[in-house]
């Protein structure tokens, strides 16, 4: 994937935004996108953004694909035992689509 590619750094992360940019623009009404992140981390990011006459407004998943090992900062529920529930998703409401496709806010 192009913006996995350019994500992994060497100099690419103006090549990466560029891409993410450029995705936003296509970006339909009720369009999902998704930014693999390839960092410390390696994370999904799920981008869906609002249907008319929302379509100005998104929400932002940050979803962590756990390997075994990796859940321990997640909050569980272990009320059904032998099953352990892990909360590997944080979602973000009401991002206006002009602060996604602002560098700046990639780079916080």
């Amino acid at each position: 994937h192009k913006l996995a590619h350019a994500r992994k750094g060497g100099g690419q992360e103006r090549s990466f935004f560029s891409a993410v940019a450029k995705a936003f623009d296509e970006l339909q009404p009720s369009g999902v996108l998704l930014l693999p992140w390839d960092g410390e981390v390696p994370l999904l990011l799920v981008v869906r953004r609002g249907a008319l006459p929302d379509a100005d407004r998104c929400s932002v998943a940050v979803v962590n694909p756990s390997r075994a090992g990796t859940t321990s900062y997640h909050v569980a529920d272990g009320r059904a035992p032998p099953k352990v529930k892990y909360g590997t998703a944080l979602e973000i409401g009401d991002v206006p689509l002009s602060r996604l496709a602002d560098e700046a806010w990639w780079v916080v």
